[in-house]
């Protein structure tokens, strides 16, 4: 009876490395490029992902009632199936096609979390340490600059809003983890964790990009009024006034309010790139009805499809995939894609899963409001860090049966 114990326990323990390991591996672990070879690490992530959607069970009847789990998975197959139109319009050989569309099948990571039903307080704490990791990443990459230590981008490091812009993979964790971490504090009262949100936030502040301070500051900041007393909330206030009365000042924020005003001038003479890149994307990017519905596919390898979205759209247009997430689902995965993501947006604010798990809600909106000036949804740094939040959303909503408890339910 205790040798079977042991074994439960070992396989448990290898269940819960292999999602450590394949977090880890999906943004290519802070990819170091200094260190280590870029094509060893994207290798390690393609077949890691490979691997993961051989083995997730995505074609399995899920054993427990689930929210998200038949729009995600259709939305893998729509991911998939848009190599079609790259084929049948452009001439994209089929490799081409699959080799830049393997990274978004990390997706398939909620259908492995879902199959062995894992415990939300260990994820929570695989979600903090990767988090402390990448920090400790992020610093070192500072203390470096403007040297390349991490990045697969090969990119000159500025420090033109006031700190050095620097590159490492995974950031969704340092997102997620603020949400985790204002959560806590919502549920326990202790002021340590708040001040550790605080801390993951003055980090948010340091990326310099002006969507994701917004946007936590904004979910965090409705998350945190919506479950606090009347009391804590005018403490809060007025430490919040005075932290962003002494922060005025510093180069950082100075940059970015600089920076803001500049853009603000410019519109004042012309179109923002984005609302271009908007109207381009869906009025003029799809030669195809079929695309139009399915895709375009992503654009890869030496053929004219390629050569249209290199040379035409990013260096004569100045147009990128990146900068409008809903641009880049619509011209790569067609309307259908931006249904799916609708019908996930609508389930995610109108469902509420308990009290302790509020974070995986607010990060998801979270999430789909960073995707409006960046390719958020569709970026290996936030992949995992999105998969945990819809998985921990669903089991925090539904009853799920834990991790040693399936295993002993799929040994009867």
């Amino acid at each position: 009876m205790l040798g079977k114990e042991k074994l439960l326990s070992f396989k448990i323990d290898i269940i819960w490395l292999i999602v450590f390991v394949f977090c880890l591996a999906s943004i290519h672990f802070f990819a170091p490029v200094a260190y280590v070879n870029k094509k060893i690490l994207i290798a390690i992530e393609l077949g890691s992902i490979l691997l993961m959607f051989m083995f997730s069970g995505i074609l399995e009847r899920s054993h427990q009632k689930t929210i998200f789990g038949n729009s995600l998975r259709l939305f893998l197959f729509v991911i998939i199936f848009s190599a079609t139109g790259s084929f049948f319009v452009y001439g994209q050989s089929f490799i081409d096609s699959f080799r830049v569309i393997m990274p978004l099948l990390t997706y398939s990571l909620y259908f492995f979390l879902q199959k062995f039903s894992f415990n939300i307080k260990k994820l929570e704490n695989i979600v903090l340490l990767i988090c402390f990791l990448y920090l400790l990443s992020f610093l070192f990459a500072l203390y470096k600059a403007p040297e390349q230590i991490f990045g697969l981008a090969d990119a000159a490091i500025l420090d033109q809003r006031g700190i050095y812009r620097v590159r490492v993979e995974g950031r969704g964790f340092l997102h997620l983890a603020f949400f985790i971490v204002l959560n806590r504090y919502i549920v326990t009262n202790k002021i340590k964790w708040l001040l550790f949100s605080l801390i993951l936030l003055a980090f948010v502040f340091a990326h310099v990009i002006r969507q994701y301070v917004l946007f936590s500051l904004l979910f965090g900041g409705i998350m945190l009024f919506i479950n606090i007393s009347w009391k804590k909330k005018i403490y809060i206030t007025i430490s919040l006034f005075l932290i962003i009365s002494i922060s005025i000042n510093l180069p950082v924020v100075e940059a970015l309010i600089d920076l803001t005003q500049r853009q603000l001038n410019k519109q004042s003479y012309g179109e923002d790139i984005r609302v271009t890149a908007y109207k381009f994307f869906f009025n003029d990017y799809s030669k195809h009805l079929y695309t139009d519905i399915f895709g375009s596919g992503i654009a890869s390898g030496t053929g004219k499809y390629n050569y249209y979205v290199q040379n035409y759209v990013n260096k004569y247009l100045h147009i990128y995939h990146s900068d409008v997430g809903y641009g880049y689902s619509y011209a790569n995965f067609g309307f259908i894609s931006l249904i799916i993501l609708c019908v996930i947006f609508v389930k995610s604010l109108f469902n509420k899963p308990n009290k302790e798990a509020l974070y995986a809600k607010y990060f998801i909106l979270f999430a789909f409001c960073s995707n409006i000036l960046s390719s958020y949804m569709f970026s290996s740094t936030s992949y995992t860090a999105i998969c945990l939040s819809l998985f921990i959303f669903d089991a925090a909503k539904n009853k799920k049966l834990q991790l040693k408890e399936y295993l002993n339910e799929r040994k009867k």
